[in-house]
C-alpha cells in the first residue's frame, strides 16, 4: 500500500506535461522532454516544481527563499522572495482556480494565500503548534 501512495504522490508532483513537453523535477532543477523522448533540457536550475497551472500555461516552483511562477511560452516570470528570518517556509504550493492566485502552507503548519496581482498575502488558517495543535481561523492580511 506505501508503495501505491509513494508511486501516486511522485506522479502527481514531479510531472506535468503540455502537448509539447513534458516538464519534472531533476537532481539540477526542472527539466523537460519531448513525449519521444527527443530532446532533453533544463529549464531552470536550484528549484523544485510545485505546480502546473490548470491551462498548462505557467509553471510554480521554489528555490533559494523564491516562489516563482513562470510563463511556459514566454519564459517570462513573476517571483516573491521570503527572507529565512521571515517566519514563512513555504512548502506544499499549489496554483488555485485564478492562476494569479496561490495557496502554500509553511512549516508552523499555517496556511497563507498570495495574490500575485496585488502582492497581498493573507494567513488562511493559522495551524497551531507543530504537534498538531488545532489551528484557528484566520483570514488576517499579512504586509509583505
Amino acid at each position: 500500500m506505501k508503495k501505491i501512495i509513494l508511486l501516486s504522490i511522485l506522479a502527481t508532483f514531479c510531472f506535468s506535461q503540455t502537448e509539447e513537453w513534458i516538464y519534472h523535477n531533476s537532481l539540477d532543477g526542472v527539466s523537460r522532454v519531448r513525449p519521444d523522448g527527443s530532446e532533453n533540457e533544463l529549464v531552470v536550475e536550484d528549484v523544485w516544481m510545485d505546480d502546473m497551472s490548470l491551462d498548462k500555461s505557467k509553471l510554480l516552483f521554489f528555490g533559494n527563499h523564491i516562489i516563482t511562477i513562470m510563463d511556459i511560452e514566454s519564459m517570462d516570470t513573476q517571483t516573491i522572495g521570503f527572507s529565512e528570518y521571515s517566519g514563512i517556509n513555504p512548502h506544499d504550493i499549489r496554483f488555485t482556480y485564478d492562476e494569479n492566485v496561490i495557496i502554500f502552507s509553511d512549516s508552523g503548519y499555517d496556511l497563507y494565500k498570495y495574490s500575485f496581482i496585488d502582492s497581498s498575502l493573507i494567513l488562511i488558517e493559522a495551524g497551531g503548534e507543530a504537534e498538531g495543535q488545532p489551528g484557528e481561523s484566520g483570514g488576517n492580511q499579512i504586509k509583505h
